[in-house]
């Protein structure tokens, strides 16, 4: 009789796993993709988005933005990578020695020469062009989601996190794009968003106890400086 169980519950079990390896064999060739289509994505975010500037197709992208909503807080460091993937396919020159185009581009807006007119208005038309881009990129983004998962992150308050949301949300507002004004305010009306605040009051709290802590290191070395020319 014992025996007779044993040998059912074996077999149950047999059956059991041989419908999981069935099932892992079936789902690895999908999971090798998601991987290899993740890591190139970490790799360069600007892939994203085409070369003739037409965006790609957003599922993959919606899903990814959900993914980085839900990963528990023991994967900081990916949602935090993730989180500059979105930022960089905003600004992808912040990938090539973003400081560096910054400086050039302040220099030739404010240094410009009388015979380099014409080049100024050439790049002024460059420039105008990678605003519409970048709008481009930044509507795509939002109509993905990465409006809601700013506030969605900014609200949970994990600094590492936080910090990076807030970049993000800085890039989808850059150039004062109207759309993402209008999504974040909607967001703001729709629910519960007082806690986004609180955090918000915190961190400027914090910002400016630590200004004043350094502002009054730099008073008291500079009176002991002055002290010991005193002496």
């Amino acid at each position: 009789m014992c025996a007779g169980r044993y040998n059912d519950a074996k077999n149950i079990v047999e059956r059991v796993n041989g419908q999981v390896e069935e099932l892992e064999e079936d789902l690895k060739p999908g999971i090798e993709v998601e991987l290899s289509m993740l890591s190139s994505v970490l790799r360069n975010p600007t892939a994203l988005v085409c070369s003739n500037l037409e965006i790609s197709t957003g599922e993959f992208l919606r899903t990814l933005i959900r993914q980085a909503r839900l990963l528990p807080a023991a994967n900081v460091d990916l949602q935090v990578k993730l989180l500059v993937v979105f930022r960089t396919m905003i600004n992808p020159c912040e990938m090539h020695g973003g400081h560096v185009m910054t400086a050039r581009r302040l220099s030739s807006k404010y240094f410009v020469r009388p015979n380099e007119e014409m080049k100024s208005s050439q790049q002024d038309a460059k420039r105008a062009a990678k605003v519409q881009t970048q709008r481009k990129v930044q509507n795509f983004l939002d109509e993905c989601g990465c409006s809601d998962l700013v506030v969605d992150l900014m609200m949970q308050g994990v600094d590492k996190v936080y910090h990076e949301a807030m970049k993000l949300g800085i890039a989808l507002l850059e150039n004062g794009n109207r759309q993402i004004q209008e999504s974040f305010y909607r967001r703001f009306q729709s629910g519960d968003t007082s806690q986004f605040f609180h955090n918000m009051r915190d961190i400027i709290r914090a910002g400016q106890n630590n200004l004043r802590g350094s502002n009054l290191r730099e008073e008291i070395r500079a009176s002991y400086i002055g002290l010991e020319n005193m002496e």
